[in-house]
């Protein structure tokens, strides 16, 4: 750079311009990098699933529990395997088997095996943390392993409005048998009538939410032959349908909604979301969608792709209960 109007040809110290900044490390490439294998999380993190307990365990809505269910080849008759449930604690490592009352309820008869777990017994056993449950059935003779269930991993939080905010919780009752899947037809503990039948339930958590989408009207009118050709109420018909949304799901965890929870023979669900408007034609005035009765009439993955692990689900629901109407005789 020149500097102009100068009377000698010495520049001046204050007068010169740096045109490097010396501060700033400069980074240079040294050739390739090295290749390694993928990592997923930095890109496509699934987080875990929210699960929530009060500490107290007598509120149903601020305590969630899990079922685990796997067909076995034990029966009255005979004892072939050994089956183990465990939950492990992933920030520590820890690992504890499941016991009877401690953790929850254990249900056994001909060909199943139940563990109905409760958080509230998980938060008073070993406490809130991130965990994941693992079932295995090994055979007595042999030792190879016969079945595995293997659960998402769970974040046990103490519950509050601000936390359940933005989940929605679905309670399922299953009988009959799944072609695909499980068989609930015949949950008889062992010794016990036939008239003692158990009913599987099964209860999941998720990011979601459930509004409604339209209602649908049914009229059924007589037209009167008079001058006007007025009508007769014969009977009027309102059935609402709803929308539940679940939110960037990894496969894990939501085939199980998918292919066992929505074909139960009933399903109910309830919104945990602060702000939404709410139908609920069994409470005029309610605030919340608590176990409202839904059946499931189609699904839809909006933004269909193959290269995210989260996908998020919309399902078109309808409410279960046929009982919307007004005749007139």
């Amino acid at each position: 750079m020149i500097i102009l109007n100068q009377t000698t040809t010495q520049p001046d110290s204050p007068q010169y311009f740096a045109t490097k900044r010396t501060e700033i490390p400069v980074i240079k490439k040294q050739g390739l990098p090295q290749s390694k294998d993928f990592c997923t999380c930095l890109i496509q993190c699934v987080p875990a699933l929210k699960v929530f307990t009060d500490g107290i365990g007598t509120d149903p809505l601020k305590n969630d529990f899990r079922s685990l269910f796997i067909p076995t080849v034990n029966s009255t008759a005979a004892t072939n395997s050994t089956i183990v449930g465990t939950i492990t604690n992933i920030q520590t490592g820890i690992v504890t088997t499941l016991a009877d009352t401690t953790h929850g309820t254990l249900n056994e008869g001909d060909n199943y095996w139940w563990f109905k777990l409760e958080w509230f017994k998980i938060y008073n056993a070993i406490g809130l943390g991130k965990y994941q449950i693992h079932v295995v059935e090994t055979a007595i003779s042999g030792g190879q392993t016969i079945n595995e269930l293997k659960t998402p991993v769970f974040n046990l939080l103490p519950y509050s409005d601000e936390a359940a905010n933005g989940t929605v919780r679905l309670y399922s009752r299953q009988t009959g048998k799944l072609n695909h899947g499980n068989n609930y037809s015949n949950l008889k503990p062992t010794g016990v009538a036939v008239s003692k039948v158990k009913i599987f339930e099964q209860q999941t958590r998720l990011p979601g939410r459930l509004f409604i989408k339209s209602e649908e009207i049914e009229n059924d009118h007589l037209v009167l032959n008079n001058s006007n050709l007025s009508t007769y109420q014969i009977k009027d018909q309102l059935r609402p349908t709803y929308q539940l949304d679940l939110h960037l799901l990894s496969s894990a965890q939501v085939m199980p909604v998918v292919f066992d929870d929505m074909f139960g023979n009933q399903l109910f669900v309830t919104d945990y979301n602060v702000y939404n408007h709410v139908v609920d034609p069994r409470d005029y005035q309610a605030v919340q969608y608590i176990d409202l009765p839904v059946r499931r009439e189609s699904v839809n993955i909006p933004n269909p792709s193959a290269t995210a692990k989260r996908k998020t689900y919309s399902f078109d629901m309808i409410y279960e209960y046929d009982n919307i109407f007004k005749t007139n005789n």
